[in-house]
């Protein structure tokens, strides 16, 4: 009986998971289409976030290697 309980907490804790990864991922879609409404020098906010979030990562891998 012990291994059927657990089974159904992991199954439990799987599905609040998922619901949570979609709560996310449409806030990040709406966050993505709010910022494309705003342009910086003929580059809209999202473009320029991304290429910031890049050149940090950038950064980061050249210091890791």
């Amino acid at each position: 009986m012990k291994g059927r309980e657990k089974l159904i907490d992991v199954m439990y804790e799987n599905q609040k998971l998922r619901e949570e990864n979609m709560t996310l991922k449409e806030l990040m879609e709406k966050a993505y289409e709010f910022m494309k409404q705003f342009v910086i020098d003929g580059v809209n906010l999202l473009e320029r976030f991304l290429e910031s979030v890049w050149k940090v990562v950038g950064k980061v891998s050249k210091r890791t290697k």
